[in-house]
């Protein structure tokens, strides 16, 4: 487990990459497990409240620039993943807003005596979770 100070140092040290070298691509076993573990997300009781959508046609990552600031990290990365969830925008009162919800993540321990842990986990198929556009 990571200490606060360790946790803090890495914050210090990560950044947003600024600049994708556009040619170069994941290789495809890479990117397939990548989005196995996307599609393996756990959620509660197997709901998967969410999708991924994959961008990979170039017209569309460069209409995507143009609502990005200009950024060329969304036309030269070799993927784009967006998140999207189901419910949380309008029971968060966001509708309107101009945010909407990308990710949902609980944080904290698990209970000792949560009966579902060693239960087999239910995953929907990628096909269901991930559309590549």
């Amino acid at each position: 487990m990571i200490n606060p100070a360790e946790l803090s140092a890495q914050l210090a040290w990560r950044y947003a990459t600024k600049k994708f070298t556009a040619t170069k691509k994941i290789p495809a076993e890479t990117w397939a497990g990548l989005r196995q573990s996307l599609a393996q997300t756990s959620s509660s009781f197997g709901l998967q409240p969410w999708k991924y959508l994959i961008l990979d046609t170039p017209a569309l990552k460069t209409q995507l620039r143009a609502v990005s600031w200009g950024q060329t990290q969304v036309e030269d990365a070799a993927h784009q993943v967006v998140f999207l969830a189901r419910q949380y925008d309008e029971t968060l009162g966001l509708n309107g807003s101009g945010y909407h919800t990308v990710v949902a993540c609980p944080v904290g321990y698990r209970a000792a005596d949560d009966k579902y842990a060693g239960l087999a986990k239910i995953h929907f198929a990628e096909s269901a979770l991930i559309e590549v556009r």
